[in-house]
């Protein structure tokens, strides 16, 4: 099945559509009422800070919907060090399947996740009912700079009968150095759904500061973790945020050995995460 799922993202290369950063993408048949959006929250990010991928599926017609499964095609330069999946706020279990290189284009990996594999696999089988909501939400960094394309990607699902799938355009992505965070408002444009953030110095030695923006944030309670690179947390903090626009820092103990680690940013609700490098 997976193999279907890629098999329609590449029927897909003639009928992609140009898209923005946030458009809703056609569902093929395309006389139900079944909605698809894909939405990016950056497309200018600093280099090792976080940028989100959203997919949503929305079933508004009178029949389930199974057999689902979403597909992304990536730069290798890209990492997935988080994901979220959940119908109708709920978070089910799921399968990941990626990345496989050059699967369906030289030069990019491709990535799967099954939410119903119509009884294939035990557990994962989720039927999406009248009036569910399916949300796919992927955080991401790049170990490079330069402008990325996000050449394709799919939701390929059944229902009372026919196969269908959504798929729009591709996205370019810019990575560079830094960018400027300044203490202004954010714009009113800035989608409420996500924080963003960045790490600097990054590399660093002993002390590393987390900037981060969103939406409604000020007094609200916030939780920052530290993860080593095998998943351990490390280091954890309450606080409330005192504005939308703020930063954290974290102070390294001497126990605490040169290598990669992930910091984690939430309000309970949204998310940031990213990767940061200690050199003692």
């Amino acid at each position: 099945m997976n193999k279907l799922g890629c098999f329609f993202l590449f029927l897909s290369i003639s009928l992609v559509i140009s898209a923005g950063l946030s458009a809703e993408e056609p569902v093929y048949p395309s006389m139900f009422n079944i909605t698809s959006d894909y939405s990016i929250s950056s497309d200018r990010v600093a280099l090792a800070d976080t940028f989100i991928i959203s997919r949503t599926l929305i079933n508004e017609e009178s029949f389930d919907l199974n057999g689902l499964y979403f597909s992304d095609i990536l730069p290798p330069e890209f990492s997935i060090i988080d994901q979220t999946i959940r119908i109708n706020g709920a978070e089910p279990e799921i399968i990941t399947v990626g990345p496989i290189p050059d699967y369906i284009m030289s030069g990019y990996d491709c990535y799967h996740w099954i939410v119903d594999s119509r009884g294939e696999y035990a557990g994962i089988d989720y039927v999406i009912n009248p009036g569910d909501t399916v949300s796919l939400d992927l955080f991401i960094i790049s170990n490079a700079v330069g402008l990325f394309t996000l050449p394709l990607h799919s939701t390929v699902f059944n229902g009372n009968g026919p196969g269908f799938f959504a798929t729009s355009g591709p996205i370019e992505v810019e990575i560079v150095l830094s960018l400027d965070v300044g203490d202004d408002n954010i714009p009113e444009s800035f989608p409420s759904d996500f924080i963003i953030s960045r790490a600097y110095p990054n590399p660093f030695n002993s002390s590393v500061n987390i900037e981060y923006s969103g939406k409604n944030l000020e007094r609200r309670p916030m939780s920052f973790e530290i993860y080593d690179i095998i998943g351990r947390k490390i280091y954890k903090r309450d606080f409330v945020s005192n504005s939308d626009n703020s930063n954290i820092s974290w102070n390294v103990d001497e126990s605490v050995s040169s290598g990669i680690y992930f910091y984690s940013l939430t309000d309970g609700k949204r998310k940031t995460a990213g990767k940061i490098i200690l050199l003692k």
